[in-house]
């Protein structure tokens, strides 16, 4: 949710490219059409994709912790700045529907 992946932002390379695991189960133009408007989402309230999308995960009943996946200090940042948005029912309500999330298609190793 750094705003790398979108409609009109796809990787050339790397895992989302590579990997037919995850070519399978990630790239399908719904994916992308969803972090568009993920991230448009975020700009509305004036917060980072990365993090709205911490402060989400963590609001969820069934979820005891988010996993993040910082690569730099940067991006640690914004997702530690999660604890400071208060994800109401009102703005869970608010925040764009996005599709169930897909079984894996392939074996983990």
């Amino acid at each position: 949710m750094t705003g790398k992946y979108g409609t009109s932002e796809r990787p050339e390379s790397g895992r989302l490219v590579d990997d037919p695991r995850y070519v399978d189960r990630y790239d399908l133009d719904t994916d992308f059409a969803t972090a568009d408007q993920f991230t448009e989402f975020a700009k509305k309230l004036d917060v980072k994709a990365a993090t709205l999308a911490v402060a989400w995960t963590m609001s969820r009943p069934d979820v005891t912790g988010a996993i993040i996946g910082a690569q730099n200090l940067t991006q640690l940042e914004d997702s530690l700045a999660a604890l400071d948005v208060e994800m109401t029912s009102d703005l869970r309500g608010r925040s764009p529907r996005y599709r169930q999330p897909r079984l894996p298609t392939a074996p983990r190793p």
